[in-house]
């Protein structure tokens, strides 16, 4: 699945993630062709990993309790 994301949207999620502690910036080099302008440098914190984790988990039991018959149906 690919879908495009627009520019401002995701600076505001990564904002929001580093609200919720799940991710962290720090600043890079400025450079001429950014008009010296420093780089923010985003990265995942370990909360954040960990949250990542625990959700892909929820999604797989909610996911495994769907009977096969759907799923047969929808041709997943």
């Amino acid at each position: 699945m690919t879908r495009s994301i627009r520019f401002p949207t995701g600076h505001t999620t990564l904002q929001r993630l580093q609200e919720k502690r799940f991710g962290s910036v720090l600043m890079g080099g400025a450079t001429a062709e950014r008009g010296g302008r420093q780089k923010r440098l985003f990265t995942v914190t370990t909360a954040g990993q960990r949250a990542l984790i625990e959700r892909r988990q929820v999604r797989t039991q909610l996911w495994e309790q769907i009977p096969t018959q759907v799923v047969q149906l929808w041709g997943v």
